[in-house]
């Protein structure tokens, strides 16, 4: 498979550090700021419908992949700069602020034990990015 120019050494956030694309073999799916100008997009979720397959919004939850539970909740974990918060947080949180979101679909994920059996979605920030 031929990759974007560019796109060899971009690397993804999974659990336990980063990953080239040629290294990586899980589902993830990834969206960095020099790919789209997240500054037109009013909020996270605006920003997140529509760009990962499998994934929606749903009463301010990410849904990765359908329902799965019947009684427990079925949103993905939020992992912003390597800190879960609460689905809340991707309210407060503004687009201006991001510099990448990958989804972590499948076993993956699995690094963040029973937590993350719906998925998780890791985000970066521009802050949280800064090299020192």
């Amino acid at each position: 498979m031929k990759l974007k120019p560019g796109r060899e050494n971009r690397e993804y956030a999974i659990g336990y550090g980063h990953v080239t694309d040629k290294d990586k073999l899980y589902a993830i799916s990834s969206l960095h700021d020099g790919d789209l100008d997240f500054s037109q997009y009013s909020s996270v979720y605006d920003l997140i419908i529509g760009r990962f397959p499998g994934v929606e919004i749903k009463n301010g939850e990410v849904i990765i992949r359908g329902s799965k539970s019947f009684m427990g909740s079925n949103a993905a974990l939020i992992v912003v700069d390597g800190v879960i918060v609460d689905n809340n947080y991707l309210g407060m949180l503004s687009p201006n602020d991001i510099s990448s979101i990958d989804v972590l679909k499948d076993s993956s994920s699995s690094i963040y034990g029973a937590r993350g059996a719906n998925g998780v979605v890791i985000i970066g920030t521009k802050r949280g990015t800064e090299k020192k």
